[in-house]
């Protein structure tokens, strides 16, 4: 099929490009095998990160340090249980310490329990989340404490809009 001669084209369209030469076509093979190659080679990483059976979280610690941290983490959920309906800040601390000391006063077993490579910085992240959940807590205590009355016998006549 021919191109069209330059006079019987269309006004404003470009004319036909020229036919692509050997060097590059092998240029174009090249940027194309180089292209592929760089997608399944990512793809063989990332897929069975995605849809592995048993992905690894976390550094790999002892069964009794796995206990242990275990047995903290559960009670820091208790302590946020425990501080959700404080009216103030320190209601809220003070809720959350009482429901988490029991578990936290063991530390030095943790400790004992958690002395591997990698585990001692499994210990120091449930320790950093202990700070963060008990500084969630005095936050929603602050926000929502105002509430409580409120919340606990709403008005007879129901909330106007």
């Amino acid at each position: 099929m021919d191109s069209p001669a330059p006079s019987e084209r269309a006004p404003g369209t470009p004319p036909p490009a020229p036919p692509m030469g050997p060097g590059q076509r092998v240029i174009l093979v090249g940027y194309l095998a180089v292209l592929l190659t760089f997608i399944a080679w990512t793809s063989a990483v990332v897929v069975p990160q995605i849809f592995a059976n048993d992905p690894k979280v976390g550094p790999d610690v002892s069964e009794p340090c796995a206990r242990e941290l275990r047995a903290l983490a559960q009670a820091l959920d208790r302590g946020l249980r425990a501080s959700l309906w404080a009216r103030d800040e320190e209601d809220a601390a003070t809720r959350f310490r009482r429901a988490v000391d029991p578990d936290w006063d063991r530390g030095n077993e943790a400790a004992r329990a958690c002395g591997g490579p990698g585990e001692a910085d499994a210990l120091s992240a449930v320790i950093r989340q202990r700070r963060i959940q008990e500084g969630w807590a005095r936050r929603h205590a602050r926000e929502t404490g105002p509430l409580g009355p409120w919340l606990e016998s709403p008005p007879a006549g129901g909330v106007s809009r």
